[in-house]
C-alpha cells in the first residue's frame, strides 16, 4: 500500500472508531438480489458494507440493474497490479458484472447467487478477460 493511501486509510479507520469488524464474518451469508445486508448480500452490497464498516465510507448505491461499474465514479482510479487492501476488482462473468473487495494480496470478498458471500483468489479473478482493478481516492472523500 502506498504511503498516501495508507495514511488516508488510517485516518478513515480512526474516524470510524474501528470496532473490530472482520470482513470474513460475511462469508457464507446468503446471496440476495440488491442485498445490502445484514441478512443477504449481492457483490455490490459486500463492497459497500466493507467500506462502511471498515472505513466509514458510505459508497453511493448504484441503480438496480447496474453491473457495479457505477461505483467507479470520479473518486476511483483504475490501477495496475499489484492490488492493495480495499481495492475493488470489477469483472464480467456469465454476462453479468461482478465486483470483489480486496482483503489482502491473495484474497478478495464477493458474492454470487451460486456461492453466497465467499472468498475468491485474486489471481483467478484477474485472469478473467477484461478484469479491472480500481482504487478509491480516500483523500478526495468527504462523507
Amino acid at each position: 500500500m502506498d504511503d498516501r493511501t495508507r495514511d488516508a486509510c488510517a485516518a478513515r479507520k480512526n474516524a470510524a472508531q474501528f470496532s473490530g469488524f472482520d470482513p470474513r464474518e460475511l462469508i457464507g451469508k446468503p446471496y440476495a438480489e440488491h442485498g445490502r445486508g445484514p441478512d443477504g448480500y449481492d457483490c455490490i452490497g459486500v463492497v459497500m458494507d466493507v467500506y462502511r464498516r471498515e472505513l466509514a465510507v458510505d459508497l453511493p448505491d448504484p441503480k438496480p440493474g447496474a453491473d457495479g461499474i457505477e461505483l467507479f465514479s470520479s473518486l476511483w482510479d483504475e490501477v495496475e497490479p499489484p492490488v492493495q487492501r480495499f481495492d475493488v476488482i470489477h469483472l464480467r462473468m456469465c454476462g453479468q458484472g461482478c465486483v470483489a473487495v480486496v482483503l489482502d494480496g491473495r484474497l478478495a470478498l464477493t458474492a454470487s447467487r451460486h456461492c453466497n458471500v465467499f472468498l475468491a483468489k485474486i489471481a483467478i479473478l484477474l485472469r478473467v478477460p477484461g478484469a479491472k482493478i480500481y482504487r478509491f481516492r480516500f483523500e478526495d472523500w468527504n462523507s
